[in-house]
């Protein structure tokens, strides 16, 4: 999310003396000004980039640099966005009630299509009352587990599920809502 590695290609033409290093420079777009990261040996036509503002955009260029000065410069042509290589994961399937009884509800889902580029860590498993407007934590499982219990229901409330997947970048979207269903005795 702070930093980059950058790789260019040497000119096929040094003019006429060798390559002696390299100026790298970072434009942030939402200050407008080119400056300096990294000088190079002209040996290394690559470098890493490090102090990037987390969500800024920048652009890049490179010059080479030998006795008679610098070369016109090479300027990356699609800006980047400072940020993690992984991107949070997808919504997960709607939840399926599997199984309930008075106090606890059993509940199946499909995971994400999209993982976000980094596999799933957890997932969270909220619940509502379906009175009430807001969702709340109701547990958590594995990211390699599709099913999960949810405990503690009040006898007699009428329940809906959801599931949210988490990788390294955060949680993504939450499914779809579950069915609603009452927590009582499901035989008897």
């Amino acid at each position: 999310k702070d930093k980059c590695k950058l790789r260019w290609k040497k000119p096929t033409d040094d003019g006429g003396s060798g390559i002696q290093e390299y100026l790298v420079e970072k434009l942030d777009t939402t200050k407008g000004v080119w400056t300096e990261v990294a000088r190079v040996d002209g040996d290394t036509p690559y470098c890493d980039v490090d102090k990037l503002t987390p969500g800024h955009e920048y652009l890049f260029r490179v010059k080479a640099v030998n006795r008679q000065g610098e070369s016109e410069p090479l300027v990356i042509t699609d800006p980047i966005i400072a940020k993690d290589p992984w991107d949070p994961p997808g919504q997960p399937g709607t939840p399926n009630i599997t199984d309930w009884d008075k106090d606890h509800m059993d509940i199946a889902w499909d995971p994400p299509i999209k993982t976000g580029g980094a596999p799933i860590e957890k997932y969270i498993i909220e619940k509502k009352d379906k009175s009430l407007p807001f969702w709340e934590k109701a547990a958590e499982v594995p990211g390699d587990e599709h099913k999960g219990t949810v405990p503690n229901l009040l006898p007699g409330a009428e329940y809906e599920f959801r599931v949210v997947a988490v990788n390294k970048a955060g949680p993504g979207e939450p499914s779809d809502p579950s069915r609603s269903q009452v927590a009582k005795p499901r035989f008897g």
